[in-house]
């Protein structure tokens, strides 16, 4: 990265779409933005804005919020449809809107209580959000009718929280070229380098560093704080019991008591956001509200064990979604199981650590796993036995011994504990009462019944789990995958179809829909619904797959070949990718290209006949006789009853005859 030591004069002419300038943070560096952003205001720019993207500042979508609300009012005057079309991913990024738009579809995990929510979102559900925020920018600027460049300065960028960062990099990579939009991020000093990494897959980066002098921060008087304290009570007492207007308050009510006289009074409101973030699957972000809160532990809950879990359950629930199961299982052994007595506290964290064990650690353990569902049943018999919360742990435990058994290969024992599960929610609760709970049964059910290869049952106990929560995308995609594994391909195509309909964009539902269709023999579909994930996703392995088989069935090799170097550049050990390419580089005539990818196959995968049968046609065709015959040898050796044995045993005839050998 070569880095300039100016702003350029003419922000819109050198076609670049991302700088990234790093600076001292002050007023010497927001006057060099306005003044550039001024400048691209002067070069005809149809859009320009400042936004701050500090986290502290504006919380989980600082920056795209304020871009959103910039928009709204042309965006309602210019194609109003959208605004329904994208209702959730409008109120989840600006809460205040719910006041008079609530989302068409809204499942049981964003209406139920705190108490009664035994279901979190999906890891990818806040991609969707930004894809379909930016969907929702790319479809206003086809509706209207005025041109011109876009130009967004996003100050403070180094401080955004993980979803922000995230939509303004795939903005500028999926419509960067759409809105002509010019990105410019300012970073502090050290960080340059980082965030030219991190946006350089997005478009063409530059770089500038300035050198600014540092801006003394003054200490803040004592009676700044005791404003900043005044002005949080009275923020508090405007949102009080709207929960909208908290959300949509949240990040100003922490940086108020943080910087008061009484910064007490912020870890509540951490807490919260820690809450709200788990609740609409932000867990990245979770985490930075998390964080704080673990350090302070002790200090925070002392012996209240219900405070300790709303916090530490929160925030191991985010490390092991994110891929730090490891952090999340010590945190539970030593700010749980090392520290408490309580036995509600102690079944749930032997509860989460069984899962761990089979789930989110490196290594899957089922003999400790086994021994945590264990711990934890004795916690639960400390309970009173006929209370909600005794029979509420009983049935979670009862769901991770299931997934112990299942893991076991006991999965008729499984369904027999699960089974158990669902009689003692009708008893005790009704077959109305904890809906999330019965869902979430269901679900286990059916994975239970698809493992065994009951493909009605399974379809029967999805089926039951959407009557539960219709507008829940997750179980229609789930529905589709059993549908499709018994071949009903017809059924998984509407599964997957409301799964798209009820969501913002789903890269994996897309690969789901295009492997359906694929099944289907309808080429066009496929290839189509592949190329929609791989906008989402450039990365997603098995929609490229997907679609270079459907370029082959197509009759387009170059295509189907540009997508298997694709696929190889990310997983280059793809023995099946490497074979396929190897016949696609045959036909086209590039025959040592087609040995170099079978001799890599099959170092990979020594024991897959196929590839040695393949390299024996091109090896004859290279004139490598001696070596095609030990292929063919070798094919007939891995499958001794192959259905064509009499054809390769003439063409090894053939080789021994052939003149020379």
């Amino acid at each position: 990265m070569n880095w300039r030591n100016d702003l350029p004069s003419h922000p819109l002419s050198s076609g670049e779409r991302v700088l990234v300038l790093e600076a001292e943070p002050g007023s010497e560096r927001r006057e060099a933005l306005a003044g550039w952003l001024e400048r691209a205001r002067g070069g005809q720019a149809l859009f320009s804005q400042q936004l701050d993207c500090d986290f502290s500042q504006g919380g989980v979508w600082a920056g795209v919020a304020e871009l959103l609300g910039a928009l709204l009012p042309r965006i309602r005057a210019v194609a109003p449809a959208l605004l329904v079309s994208h209702d959730t991913e409008l109120t989840a990024i600006l809460p205040q809107l719910r006041e008079t738009t609530r989302p068409r579809h809204q499942s049981l995990v964003e209406l139920s209580a705190d108490q009664e929510l035994f279901q979190l979102h999906a890891l990818r559900r806040a991609d969707r959000l930004v894809h379909g925020a930016i969907e929702l920018l790319a479809g206003f600027r086809a509706a209207d009718t005025a041109r011109g460049p876009w130009v967004l300065v996003c100050e403070h960028f180094d401080r955004a929280g993980d979803l922000a960062r995230r939509f303004f990099r795939e903005l500028v990579r999926r419509r960067g070229e759409h809105l002509d939009l010019t990105l410019l991020v300012a970073v502090d000093p050290g960080m340059g380098d980082a965030t030219c990494t991190e946006l350089s897959g997005a478009g063409r980066v530059s770089g500038v560093r300035l050198s600014l002098a540092p801006q003394a921060q003054a200490p803040m008087s004592a009676e700044v704080q005791r404003a900043n304290a005044h002005a949080a009570r009275e923020l508090e007492h405007r949102v009080q019991g709207k929960p909208d207007a908290v959300e949509a308050s949240l990040a100003s009510l922490i940086q108020l008591w943080e910087q008061s006289t009484e910064p007490e009074n912020a870890p509540r409101w951490r807490t919260e956001g820690l809450r709200l973030c788990v609740r609409q699957g932000y867990y990245e972000d979770a985490l930075r509200y998390g964080e704080p809160l673990v350090l302070a532990l002790d200090a925070l809950c002392d012996r209240e064990p219900k405070a300790r879990w709303d916090i530490l359950g929160k925030f191991c629930a985010c490390l092991s979604i994110t891929g730090r199961g490891e952090r999340a299982a010590r945190l539970l052994e030593e700010e749980v199981v090392a520290k408490s007595d309580d036995p509600a506290l102690l079944a749930r964290a032997f509860q989460t650590l069984a899962v761990y064990h089979l789930r989110y650690l490196p290594r899957r353990d089922v003999r400790a796993a086994e021994q945590c569902v264990q711990r934890a049943a004795e916690a639960v018999s400390r309970l009173a036995p006929s209370t909600d919360e005794a029979r509420t742990l009983s049935i979670v435990n009862n769901n991770a011994l299931a997934l112990v058994r299942l893991h076991e290969g006991r999965p008729d024992e499984a369904l027999r504990i699960c089974q158990a599960s669902l009689v003692i929610l009708d008893e005790h609760f009704g077959p109305q009462g904890r809906p999330l709970q019965r869902a979430a049964l269901m679900l286990r059910l059916a994975e239970l019944f698809l493992f065994m290869g009951a493909h009605d049952e399974a379809l029967a106990h999805y089926s039951a789990a959407i009557a539960i929560d219709p507008s829940q995308s997750e179980y229609y995609g789930l529905r589709g995958v059993a549908a499709f594994k018994a071949g009903r391909f017809v059924e998984a195509e509407a599964d997957f179809r409301q799964a798209l309909a009820l969501s913002p964009p789903h890269a994996e539902i897309g690969v789901n829909l295009g492997q359906c269709y694929r099944a289907m023999e309808r080429a066009e579909d496929a290839l189509r619904v592949y190329s929609f994930a791989l906008e989402l996703e450039p990365r997603n392995v098995l929609a490229l797959v997907g679609r270079a088989q459907v370029h082959e069935l197509l009759g387009q090799p170059e295509r189907a070949c540009a997508d298997y170097d694709a696929v190889l550049l990310l997983k280059p050990d793809d023995a099946p990718v490497l074979a396929n390419r190897a016949v696609l580089h045959y036909e086209a005539g590039r025959l040592h290209a087609s040995v170099a990818d079978l001799d890599r196959a099959i170092s990979l995968a020594s024991d897959t006949p196929e590839f040695y049968q393949n390299r024996a046609v091109v090896l004859s065709d290279l004139g490598r006789r001696a070596e095609a015959l030990a292929d063919l040898s070798a094919y007939l050796r891995l499958r001794p009853d192959a259905e064509d044995r009499a054809e390769v045993e003439a063409k090894l005839a053939a080789l021994l005859d052939a003149p020379g050998q």
